[in-house]
């Protein structure tokens, strides 16, 4: 990707619109595929609506010019899965898609022109806020994660890194070792 000819505010009107629609489509009609690998993962209807999650119901191609991209011949490739956006403070940031079906079993992919190839998920620091400050606990498969981050009710730091082929952020990388000096 050539970031000079990459407009971010086109993509992430684009992305936005395709979280949307997925979004519907994971809890609208002939979702049961979809929904039952979620319960099978232990995410909860009730989170994964919180999440924004949705469903790609089929793969599609949308040419990168439309995307954001400069012109070319190259298209953007949307797998068919579930659909994970990557939010914060009501701005889009990335998004995440996971296929569940194939022979090649599960894996994740970061949609081109996402620009945090990890999500870092974190709400509050305890009831009280007192205490010691938990280490960030970094975490490569997707649903692991969200998992975590669900059953414990979004406290501590849980940094999800779930596209092996994309390096993983300064700022995580920088957060971590923050941390790691704090611990005694």
């Amino acid at each position: 990707m050539n970031p000079s000819c990459f407009d971010t505010a086109v993509w992430r009107k684009k992305a936005i619109a395709f979280v949307t629609r997925c979004h519907q489509h994971l809890f609208g009609k002939n979702n049961e595929d979809p929904l039952v690998y979620l319960f099978r993962q232990g995410i909860k209807n009730e989170f994964a609506k919180q999440m924004l999650m949705g469903w790609n119901k089929y793969s599609q191609e949308r040419p990168m010019e439309n995307w954001g991209f400069g012109p070319g011949p190259k298209k953007l490739f949307l797998t068919k899965g579930l659909v994970i956006p990557y939010i914060v403070e009501k701005e889009l940031k990335s998004v995440f898609i996971h296929s569940f079906e194939g022979n090649d079993g599960a894996g994740t992919s970061m949609v081109p022109g996402s620009s945090c190839s990890c999500m870092i998920l974190q709400t509050g620091q305890g009831k009280s806020g007192q205490g010691k400050k938990a280490p960030p606990i970094l975490v490569h498969d997707l649903f692991k994660g969200l998992f975590l981050f669900q059953e414990t009710g979004g406290l501590g730091c849980i940094i999800i890194h779930p596209d092996p082929e994309t390096p993983v952020d300064e700022d995580v990388k920088a957060l971590i070792k923050n941390t790691e000096k704090e611990m005694p």
